[in-house]
């Protein structure tokens, strides 16, 4: 099988698409090609996975009506450009995790009859896929109020990361991180890059959980490490820049995080209880809609960041530490949302595609 697999722009449309390259590379030994941009994150991530990457140029429609009529010249020509990298590689389907950049290469594989599949990561499609709908053969999500905003059959198969999660090693790598495997440890992460609201309030936080029975662990993200170099924490509390999520999953008894789709599909492919602080910085609050079915299961604690103080969050993570029943439950709950097959199921379904085409 050959396969061109488009995304940009964030780690979360980009992950995905390289959890299900590695499902593709190794259950199927397909030839793997993905287009993006040269300018955004995909350009230095996907490469430093051993990916062939090949770009074009592509810009989103926001900002002044100039800014507008630019990216729709882009357009026409990205799409050109996308024809000719499909017409080389030859792909037997190509696949969009969203971002602006799949419009074309959907647009353009649509235009010479190849088959192809979109995947939705969030609880609130994106604009690109809303818009690239009526050229995919299917489109693939996660959570079933998607299939309200979609005109055409969703098929729920669930984020392909959770086949990179459970592929890892189940190796405890606390005791690496300074951390006391005898005890329970909460986990907080805002992102690879961290958060700069949550950031000021996080060193009242960690003072006020000083000597609690369990570990507590901050994830500050490079950006925001330098801001706690001087600090000096109790024994149970510890802080680091990065931290390999995946890994340290297993034996995390709650995540005090925020609600990126890929996130939230290793919370409940692992099964951990959460406290979720949705960014509100992102477009169409799709994070809190993210959240919202952890938090109707009964998985997950939901706090808005304009009403999260340190007095309500200790307040909320004691509650769930200290009482093992509810935090049973809870786990339970995630793990009942996992979709533990995503990575397998999608790569059926696009053979499916491929030969309804045929």
């Amino acid at each position: 099988m050959r396969v061109i697999i488009t995304c940009g722009g964030t780690g979360g449309h980009i992950y995905p698409a390289l959890s299900l390259a590695d499902a593709l590379r190794e259950k199927e030994n397909a030839e793997i090609l993905f287009v993006g941009t040269a300018d955004h994150m995909e350009a230095r991530i996907i490469p430093s996975y051993h990916y062939a990457f090949q770009t074009i140029k592509a810009k989103g429609f926001r900002g002044s009506v100039f800014n507008k009529l630019e990216a729709l010249f882009l357009m026409v020509k990205q799409t050109s450009d996308a024809k000719k990298i499909m017409k080389e590689f030859q792909p037997d389907i190509v696949v969009g995790f969203g971002g602006y950049v799949s419009a074309s290469v959907i647009q353009a594989a649509h235009s010479l009859k190849i088959p192809t599949v979109l995947h939705e990561q969030n609880a609130f499609a994106g604009k690109a896929n809303l818009y690239l709908e009526k050229y995919a053969d299917r489109v693939v999500a996660v959570y079933p109020n998607v299939q309200n905003q979609f005109k055409k059959k969703v098929d729920f198969l669930g984020n392909p990361r959770t086949y990179t999660a459970l592929k890892k090693e189940k190796a405890d790598i606390r005791p690496s991180l300074g951390l006391d495997t005898t005890k329970k440890l909460v986990l907080f992460v805002m992102g690879s890059q961290g958060s700069e609201s949550v950031n000021l309030l996080m060193k009242d936080v960690l003072y006020a959980l000083r000597d609690r029975a369990y570990e507590v662990l901050y994830v500050t993200g490079e950006n925001h490490k330098d801001d706690f170099k001087e600090c000096v924490f109790a024994p149970n509390i510890h802080v680091t820049a990065y931290i390999d999520q995946v890994a340290l999953l297993p034996n995390v008894d709650l995540i005090v995080t925020r609600g990126g789709a890929t996130t939230a599909s290793e919370i409940a492919v692992f099964g951990v209880p959460s406290i979720i602080i949705p960014s509100p910085y992102v477009p169409n609050n799709h994070q809190e809609i993210n959240a919202q079915a952890l938090v109707e299961a009964n998985a997950s604690v939901l706090i808005r960041e304009k009403e999260c103080s340190t007095e309500r969050l200790v307040n909320e993570i004691d509650k769930i530490m200290n009482d093992d029943k509810r935090r049973k439950e809870m786990a339970e709950n995630a793990h009942a949302l996992g979709y533990p097959n995503s990575a397998q199921d999608m790569i059926a379904l696009m053979k499916e595609v491929i030969n309804e085409r045929n």
